[in-house]
C-alpha cells in the first residue's frame, strides 16, 4: 500500500515561489503538484522527495503547518543594477551555507586561541579610502602589477588575504551542481562580517578581472566592519536613509579597491602628461586603456575611472570612451558567465572552499574535535577517497 502525507498547499506555493518556478513546469509533469495545490491528491514521499529536490527545499520544511518567514539575509549586498525583491535560490542557499561555515570556523577559532582580526571594523565611513588602501597595500605587501592579469593575480590577492585572517570563497555554481550557476548579472559578491571569521564571498561566472576588484570592495566592507540592519517596510523616511547610507558605503568600497589596486603615482607613472592641452594623457585610447588595465590587473571601467579621478583625462574624453568600453564589458562578462567552470576539480574545489577554511576542517577533524562526518558535509565531499586527496590538493596548493 502507498502511503500519502498531507502537505500544506501555502507551503507548497512557497517552496514554488522561492525557487522562481510554476506548477506548470515540465519538471513536475508526473508529479501533478496542482493536483495537490488544489487539495484533489496528496503526494507519496517519493513524490515530495522528489519535489523537494527540484525546489531546493529541505525536505523536512515541506512539512511545516505554514511557510517560513525569511528575512533578508544581507542588507549590504552587492547587486548589478537595483537589488531585486528576493533573492535567488542559489543565492539564498550559498548564503546559509557560508553563515555556517562562518559559525563552524568562528568556534574553531576561539577553541585554538587564535586572535581576532584586527582589520574587521577598523574603519569609518569618516576614514579617507586611498588613505586606508595605501596602508592596507603596504601592510599586506602587495606590489600593483606584480602577477600577470587572469588567474595568477587573482591568486596573488586570495593568498594575502587569508594570510591576513580572511575566508576567501569563489564559485560559479552551487556546491558541486554544474545545472545550479550563479547569475553574474545578479551579484559579483558579498561579505559577512565577523572578529575571527570575516567571509568574503566572489561569483566565479564574473571575469577574473572583476573578481579581483570585487575582492578589494568585499574587504572594504568587512574594514567597516558592516552588518545587515532590518528597517520597518512602513518606514519611508528610514528606507531612504538606508539607501543614502549604502550608496554611501559603495563609494566608498569603491574608491578603496580601485586605490588598492591603482596607486595614483603609480598610474601617473605609466602615463604621459601633455601640459596644457586639457586633456591630460597623449592619444589616450581604448588600447592603451586596455594596457593599463592589464598591467594593473583590474578591468578597462575601473582604469578609465581611476584616470579621470586623478584629472589624467578630461570629462569630455570620458564621456566619449565610456559608451563603447561599457558595451565591450558588458559582453566580456557575459562570455566569460558562459564559458568558466569545469577544468580541475579539486582546484575548484579548493577555490569554492578557501584554502584557509578547508586547511581548518582537515586539521580539527584530524585531532578528533570535529568528526569526520562533520568534516565531510562541511567540505561536501562524501566519499572518503574524495576527501583523502582533496586534503593531499590543500596541502599541495
Amino acid at each position: 500500500m502507498t502511503v500519502k502525507v498531507p502537505v500544506e498547499p501555502s507551503v507548497l506555493r512557497w517552496a514554488l515561489d522561492r525557487a522562481d518556478m510554476s506548477e506548470t513546469e515540465k519538471a513536475f509533469d508526473k508529479l501533478r503538484v496542482f493536483e495537490w495545490l488544489r487539495q484533489d491528491s496528496q503526494p507519496t514521499i517519493s513524490q515530495l522527495t522528489k519535489f523537494a529536490q527540484k525546489t531546493h527545499v529541505p525536505f523536512g520544511m515541506l512539512f511545516l503547518s505554514e511557510p517560513p518567514v525569511e528575512e533578508k539575509l544581507l542588507s549590504d549586498f552587492r547587486f548589478r543594477g537595483s537589488a531585486p525583491e528576493k533573492y535567488s535560490a542559489e543565492l539564498t542557499e550559498t548564503i546559509l551555507e557560508q553563515q555556517r561555515r562562518q559559525s563552524w570556523y568562528r568556534d574553531y577559532a576561539i577553541a585554538r586561541g587564535l586572535e581576532a582580526n584586527e582589520y574587521v571594523g577598523s574603519e569609518t565611513l569618516a576614514s579617507k579610502p586611498e588613505q586606508v588602501a595605501d596602508r592596507i597595500r603596504h601592510e599586506f605587501g602587495y606590489i600593483p602589477g606584480m602577477a600577470r592579469p587572469g588567474a595568477e593575480a587573482r591568486k596573488a590577492i586570495i593568498e594575502l588575504l587569508e594570510e591576513n585572517g580572511f575566508l576567501v570563497s569563489i564559485a560559479g555554481v552551487v556546491g558541486s551542481n554544474t545545472h545550479r550557476i550563479y547569475d553574474p548579472n545578479e551579484f559579483s559578491g558579498f561579505s559577512l562580517s565577523d572578529d575571527y571569521a570575516p567571509i568574503i564571498f566572489v561569483n566565479g561566472r564574473d571575469t577574473k578581472n572583476a573578481q579581483i576588484f570585487t575582492l578589494l570592495h568585499e574587504l572594504g566592507h568587512l574594514l567597516l566592519g558592516e552588518s545587515g540592519v532590518s528597517v520597518s517596510d512602513g518606514n519611508e523616511e528610514l528606507h531612504q536613509q538606508r539607501a543614502e547610507q549604502q550608496a554611501h558605503n559603495e563609494r566608498w568600497c569603491d574608491s578603496f579597491a580601485a586605490h588598492f589596486l591603482i596607486p595614483p603615482a603609480e598610474i601617473r607613472k605609466k602615463v604621459q602628461v601633455l601640459p596644457g592641452d586639457g586633456e591630460g594623457i597623449e592619444e589616450i585610447t581604448e588600447d592603451s586603456i586596455e594596457k593599463l588595465a592589464s598591467h594593473f590587473c583590474v578591468s578597462t571601467l575601473t582604469t578609465l575611472n581611476s584616470l579621470l579621478t586623478e584629472e589624467l583625462i578630461s570629462r569630455q574624453k570620458y564621456a566619449a570612451l565610456y559608451p563603447s568600453m561599457r558595451e565591450k564589458a558588458i559582453a566580456h562578462a557575459q562570455e566569460s558567465g558562459k564559458t568558466s567552470g569545469g577544468g580541475n576539480y579539486y582546484l575548484t574545489k579548493i577555490y569554492a572552499l578557501g584554502k584557509r577554511f578547508a586547511s581548518a576542517v582537515f586539521a580539527d577533524a584530524a585531532s578528533g574535535r570535529t568528526t569526520y562526518t562533520e568534516a565531510h558535509r562541511l567540505l561536501g565531499v562524501p566519499k572518503t577517497e574524495t576527501y583523502e586527496k582533496l586534503a593531499q590538493k590543500v596541502r599541495e596548493a
